[in-house]
């Protein structure tokens, strides 16, 4: 058992019962409850024990703890009601004297939460998961900061001053909740993730020119640092987009398996594929911004008989892409091209 919030009264007057009381009763009428605590909080009274602390008995003692009362009618608690505070429940007869006291059981335990903390910096917190039963928290290394653990128990966990030690340093996660320090890299060293964690590794050297007898880029040249030349590095000429796949809208699809396509070289558009199944004047395609042209474009384009149909194809400068009126059900964009300023 446990100690709770108590209510305490300095003018609680002496009563008696009213009635006999065995020593199962749950209820009992005293003659006055002038000067108790409100009604609404807990507090303790104790049965044939005289204002002055002088007993009948010491074996008739018994102090009970009051749940609440109307009148002049006392409810005890259902559970704790009855010889509290380490007292035994029994009979008491009608007259018997009714003190308000203060029990050992709430004294001891507001002694253990006011000397709980002993060292400075201690913290003190509720460590039952019901009533007020204290526990301490030392303080925790330095710049440390204070979090909970998986069960609700307040813990002091690292924090990123605790763990950084050196210039340069980062804070990166190994687990969910699990913050630790990487220390910078070596000069030159480039940050790069390794199965999800970042580390740092050694740059990559770039690669080395030849240089043949007309200079560089001289395809007689021999011997590079690369065997040949990849399409998704960049070797120096203009920005290039690489192809990129059209986002058709309404009815139209995917033609003869060539997904419509667009790609930006420094400031030229290019398109190709083949989309079908739309119907004219409805929008294929829409470019994003930076791919559109300079003015409203009527191009010559491939239909489905594979006759060229001047004006088949219109390209907005908001990049709206469409088929001109017309029966026309498929379309051909490999001779399309275009410059955006």
């Amino acid at each position: 058992m446990v100690a709770e919030l108590q209510a305490f009264s300095g003018d609680a007057a002496f009563t008696t019962l009213t009635e006999p009381v065995d020593d199962a009763a749950t209820t009992i009428y005293v003659a006055s409850t002038d000067g108790w605590p409100g009604s609404g909080t807990g507090f303790t009274v104790t049965l044939d024990q005289y204002p002055d602390g002088q007993q009948i008995s010491a074996d008739l003692q018994e102090t009970v703890f009051v749940r609440s009362y109307v009148g002049t009618t006392v409810t005890l608690d259902s559970v704790k009601g009855r010889g509290y505070d380490n007292t035994t429940a029994q009979s008491h007869v009608a007259s018997a004297p009714v003190v308000h006291t203060l029990d050992a059981m709430f004294v001891n335990d507001l002694s253990a939460r006011a000397f709980a903390v002993a060292i400075k910096g201690d913290i003190a917190y509720v460590g039952a998961t019901s009533g007020v039963e204290m526990t301490r928290l030392p303080i925790g290394t330095d710049y440390q900061v204070i979090g909970a653990d998986p069960t609700g128990v307040p813990v002091y966990q690292d924090s990123s001053k605790s763990l950084m030690t050196t210039t340069g340093d980062l804070l990166v996660a190994r687990g969910a909740n699990a913050p630790e320090r990487l220390g910078v890299g070596t000069d030159g060293q480039v940050l790069e993730s390794v199965a999800g964690v970042p580390a740092w590794n050694d740059a990559i050297a770039p690669a080395t020119t030849v240089t043949g007898p007309d200079g560089p880029g001289d395809p007689t040249a021999v011997g590079t640092a690369l065997p040949y030349a990849r399409e998704d590095h960049d070797h120096g000429g203009p920005p290039d987009s690489g192809w990129v796949n059209m986002t058709l809208l309404n009815s139209w699809v995917v033609g003869d398996g060539l997904t419509p396509q667009y790609r930006l070289i420094g400031n030229r558009v290019t398109l190709r594929g083949v989309a079908t199944g739309g119907t004219a004047g409805d929008d294929i395609a829409v470019l994003p911004g930076g791919y559109w042209p300079t003015q409203n474009m009527s191009i010559a384009g491939g239909s489905s008989s594979g006759a060229v149909i001047t004006g088949c194809l219109l390209i907005s400068t908001s990049g709206h892409i469409s088929a001109a009126s017309g029966d026309v059900v498929t379309l051909e964009f490999d001779s399309v091209s275009f410059l955006t300023d």
